[in-house]
C-alpha cells in the first residue's frame, strides 16, 4: 500500500513537469486514493446487523486531489457506533500511517437531516459528497436527502445568504483585495475558495454550476497547477504565495517572480471579477438595490471618455471610479504609465499589496479624511487644502516611478513621470510642477519624523527652507499619512501619528520650537519652587523643543520625587514610571548617570520580549539621567502593568549590580526567522546635526539587536543622545545620535570608520 500511494504521488509529479492537464492529474491522484479506499474498507468485516457508505467530502469529494490534499470521509451508517469504530480505525490509521491528512466524521442519517440545519461548513461539506464504497442503499437515502433540501426553498435563501458573510469574513482574514503580496491561493480573494463558493452559490440558487465553470477553465487550471506545485516544493499541504515560494514557482515555471505574480493577479483578478457576479445575487437586498444605485452613479461620472477634471469633482466616488476603471483597463487609458505599474508586486519592503492598488487605495484613505474625526490635525489640514485636486492626483501618481526600472530612485523617476502626465490630463506648467514636487519629495517627511530628532531646530529649518508654500507643507503632510496608512493593517499607528504630526507642527510654525526662554519662563509661573528651577538649569535645551510644557510640568514632579528619593536613601536611587498611550507604552527612566546605562536599560527590555521603538536619552549638567523610552510588546502592543513591574525590578537588580544583564539577554532569545533578509548597511551622516554624529542601521530585525548596537557603540567610547527605531515588518532602521563621552561630535574620520566597521 506504501508502494502504491508513492507510485500515485510519483505519477502526479512526473505528470505536472511533462505538462499534463491538470484536470486529469487531479482525477488519477483522486482514483488512486478511491483505491486505497476501497482496499482498507474491504479487508475489516462488518457485523451483519450494520450497515456503512463510505463518502468522499470537500475536495476529495469534488475529485480535486493536489498532492497533498486532506482526504476528507463521512462514515455514513445504520447500526451501533460502536460496531463501526474499527472499520473507521482501520481505513484512518492506515491513511495516516502513509502520511496522509485525513480526517473522518461518522454520521447517521438523522445526523445528516440535522447538520442541514446547523453548521454552513458541513452543509457545504455535503454537497459536494461523492459515494466511494459501502451500502449502496444507505448511500442512495443520503443522496435523496441532499435533493430533497436542493428542493426547499427556505434551506436554499438561509444557505446562499449564509455562504456569502462566510466568504465575507474569510475576505477580512486572507486580505479583502486579490493584489496582496503574499496571497492565499485557496483563501484569498480571487482564489480556489471564492470560485468554488460561486459554484456552491449557483447550484444551490439555480440547479446547476455549469455557467461559472465554463467562464474560467483556463483560470481555475492555472491555480489548481499552481497549487500542485506549491504542494511538492513544500512536501506538504501549502497554500500560501509567500515571497519565498514566489521564487521557487517562477524557477519551476521557467520565469521570474515578477512576472509569475503577474499572471497570477490576471488570473484571480478574472476569478473574482466573474464569481463576482454569482455571488452577489446572494446579498441582501438593501446592499445589492444600494450597490446598483452607487455602481449606476460611478459610472455615470467616469462617462464614455473619463476626465480627470470630472472624476475629481466627485472625489467622494473618485476611489471606487479608480476601481471601476482599474478593473476595465480604462485607468490605463486615462494615465498610460500606469500601465507599467500594473500588478507590480514590491519585494523587499513591507508593503501588502501591488504597487498599483496600493496607490489607488491611498487615494482612498486621502479622501476619507474628509469624513472622518479620528485623525484629527491631519483631517483638519485635509479639509483646508484649497487645490485638492493636485493633492489627489500627487497621491495616486506617487509610486509610478515603481515601474522596474532599477537605475533612478524611484521618487526621482516618479516625479518626471507624474509631471508629463499631469501635463497631459491639462494642468498648467505650475501646477504640474507641484504635482512633481509632491511626488518626489513624498518619503521626506515619514523619513525625518522617524528616524530624526524633531528636536533639532536645524533639521526642522533645513526642512522648512525646502516648502516655498504653506500648501505644499499641508499636501506633502497628507500624502504622507495617505502613503504609510495604505501599506496594510496596522501600518499606520498612534506613535506615527504623533511623530508626523510633530513634525508638521514644528515646520509650519504651529509650535514654540524657537523661543525656549519663554517656554522655561511659563514652567517656571506654573510652578515656581526651587525643584523646577533646578530642573530648568539642569536639563539640555533639546528636552524642552522635545516635549510639551505639560509633559514637562509632570517630569519635574517625578523629578521631585527623585530628590526625596536620595535624601533618604543615601545613595543612588532608580525612578522607573509606565504610562500606557494607545498602541506603545511609555518608560520614563530618572537615575544616576553611569557608563553604559543605556546598555543596560536595552538589554533588560529585550530580555523582558521587549521592542523600544524610541528612545530619548537626557543627561542632565549635574549627571542625572532622564529617559524617555516608547516601547510595545512583541506582538506591537502596549506591555502589561505586570511586564512593567518586571521591568523596573529588572532595573534595579542590574544598576544596583546584583544581577548582569548579558544574563538576562540570553542569545537563544536573539533568533527570530526573517521572511526575507534585508541588505545590512550603515550610514553616517555628519551634517544633520551639529552636536551630534547620526548612524543609521539597516539590518533584519531581531530581539536584542538594539542591545547589541548599544553595547558596540558604549565599547567603541560613544554616548548615545537619542535613538530613533523604525520597524518595516522584519526590517529596521535604527537611527543613533552619537558623540564621544566627552560631549563633542566626534571629527576623526578614522575613528568614525571604526565605529562603521564595528557596527
Amino acid at each position: 500500500m506504501l508502494e502504491k500511494s508513492l507510485q500515485s504521488l510519483e505519477r502526479f509529479k512526473s505528470g505536472l513537469q511533462n505538462g499534463a492537464d491538470i484536470v486529469l492529474l487531479q482525477n488519477g491522484r483522486t482514483n488512486d486514493i478511491d483505491s486505497i479506499v476501497k482496499e482498507l474498507y474491504t479487508a475489516t468485516p462488518l457485523p451483519k446487523n450494520v450497515k456503512v457508505a463510505l463518502f468522499a467530502l470537500g475536495g476529495y469529494g469534488r475529485r480535486e486531489m493536489s498532492p497533498y490534499s486532506d482526504i476528507d470521509l463521512m462514515f455514513l451508517y445504520e447500526g451501533s457506533l460502536d460496531d463501526v469504530k474499527p472499520l473507521v480505525d482501520s481505513i484512518l490509521y492506515p491513511l495516516w500511517d502513509l502520511k496522509l491528512e485525513a480526517g473522518g466524521a461518522t454520521r447517521t442519517l438523522a445526523d445528516c437531516s440535522a447538520m442541514f440545519g446547523g453548521d454552513i461548513r458541513a452543509q457545504t461539506a455535503m454537497l459536494d459528497a461523492r459515494f466511494v464504497t459501502g451500502d449502496e442503499d444507505l448511500a442512495e437515502s443520503f443522496m435523496q436527502l441532499g435533493q430533497s433540501q436542493l428542493a426547499n426553498g427556505r434551506w436554499r435563501k438561509r444557505f446562499v445568504r449564509a455562504k456569502y458573510a462566510e466568504q465575507a469574513e474569510r475576505f477580512k482574514r486572507f486580505g479583502s483585495s486579490v493584489y496582496v503580496l503574499e496571497p492565499h491561493i485557496k483563501e484569498g480573494e480571487g482564489g480556489l475558495r471564492e470560485y468554488q463558493t460561486a459554484c456552491w452559490i449557483e447550484r444551490v440558487r439555480t440547479g446547476y454550476d455549469l455557467n461559472i465553470k465554463n467562464a474560467l477553465p483556463t483560470e481555475i487550471n492555472y491555480l489548481l497547477k499552481l497549487r500542485a506545485y506549491l504542494h511538492l516544493l513544500a512536501g506538504k499541504r501549502e497554500d500560501r504565495l509567500t515571497f519565498d515560494n514566489q521564487l521557487a514557482l517562477a524557477k519551476e515555471f521557467g520565469v521570474d517572480a515578477p512576472e509569475l505574480m503577474s499572471s497570477y493577479y490576471r488570473n484571480t483578478a478574472s476569478v473574482h471579477k466573474n464569481s463576482k457576479l454569482i455571488t452577489d445575487e446572494a446579498a441582501p437586498l438593501f446592499k445589492r438595490l444600494y450597490k446598483e444605485w452607487h455602481v449606476g452613479r460611478v459610472k455615470k461620472i467616469i462617462g464614455g471618455s473619463p476626465s480627470w477634471q470630472r472624476l475629481v469633482a466627485n472625489s467622494d466616488i473618485l476611489p471606487d471610479a479608480l476601481f471601476m476603471m482599474h478593473g476595465s483597463g480604462e485607468l490605463k487609458k486615462l494615465i498610460p504609465s500606469f500601465e507599467n505599474i500594473y500588478f507590480r508586486a514590491q519585494y523587499g519592503t513591507y508593503h501588502v499589496y501591488t504597487v498599483d492598488i496600493h496607490s489607488i487605495l491611498s487615494v482612498k484613505k486621502t479622501v476619507e479624511l474628509g469624513d472622518r474625526r479620528s485623525h484629527g490635525l491631519i483631517s483638519r489640514i485635509y479639509k483646508r487644502i484649497k487645490r485638492k485636486d493636485l493633492l489627489l492626483m500627487a497621491v495616486l501618481l506617487h509610486d509610478i516611478g515603481k515601474d522596474g526600472t532599477k537605475d533612478q530612485n524611484h521618487t526621482v523617476r516618479g516625479a518626471v513621470i507624474a509631471r508629463k502626465e499631469a501635463l497631459r490630463l491639462g494642468l498648467s506648467e505650475a501646477d504640474a510642477d507641484t504635482v512633481s514636487f509632491l511626488v518626489e519629495s513624498h518619503l521626506i517627511m515619514p523619513r525625518l519624523a522617524f528616524s530624526r530628532d524633531l528636536a533639532d531646530p536645524r533639521l526642522i529649518e533645513n526642512f522648512a527652507s525646502t516648502i516655498d508654500k504653506a500648501e505644499i507643507l499641508d499636501m506633502l503632510f497628507v500624502l504622507s499619512y495617505a502613503d504609510i496608512a495604505s501599506i496594510g493593517a496596522d501600518v499606520w499607528t498612534v506613535w506615527k501619528e504623533r511623530l508626523l504630526c510633530q513634525l508638521y507642527a514644528a515646520t509650519s510654525g504651529d509650535s514654540v520650537y524657537k523661543d525656549l526662554a519663554r517656554i522655561k519662563k511659563r514652567i517656571e509661573q506654573s510652578a515656581p519652587d526651587q525643584f523646577t528651577k533646578k530642573w530648568l538649569e539642569t536639563m539640555p535645551d533639546r528636552y524642552f523643543i522635545a516635549n510639551t510644557e505639560d509633559l514637562i510640568i509632570s517630569h519635574i514632579e517625578m523629578f521631585k520625587a527623585y530628590l526625596l528619593t536620595l535624601e533618604i536613601e543615601h545613595g543612588s536611587p532608580l525612578l522607573v514610571r509606565h504610562n500606557t498611550c494607545g498602541s506603545h507604552s511609555e518608560f520614563l527612566i530618572m537615575a544616576a548617570d553611569a557608563p553604559g546605562l543605556f546598555v543596560k536599560i536595552a538589554g533588560v527590555m529585550a530580555g523582558n520580549n521587549v521592542n523600544i521603538l524610541e528612545a530619548d536619552l537626557n543627561t542632565g549638567k549635574d549627571g542625572i539621567v532622564f529617559d524617555i523610552l516608547r516601547v510595545q510588546n512583541e506582538v506591537g502592543k502596549a506591555i502589561s502593568e505586570l511586564t512593567a513591574e518586571r521591568i523596573s525590578s529588572d532595573l534595579k537588580a542590574v544598576l544596583a549590580g546584583s544581577r548582569k544583564v548579558e544574563e538576562m539577554v540570553r542569545p537563544s532569545l536573539f533568533l527570530k526567522k526573517p521572511v526575507s533578509e534585508q541588505a545590512k548597511r550603515v550610514v553616517v551622516d555628519n551634517d544633520v546635526s551639529v552636536y551630534y554624529n547620526v548612524i543609521d542601521v539597516y539590518a533584519t530585525d531581531r530581539l536584542g539587536l538594539l542591545y547589541g548596537l548599544a553595547s558596540v557603540l558604549f565599547n567603541e567610547g560613544c554616548s548615545i543622545g537619542v535613538a530613533k527605531i523604525l520597524t518595516h515588518a522584519e526590517n529596521v532602521q535604527d537611527s543613533f545620535y552619537i558623540r564621544d563621552r566627552g560631549g563633542a561630535k566626534i571629527t576623526d574620520g578614522e575613528r568614525l570608520g571604526r565605529i562603521k566597521d564595528a557596527i
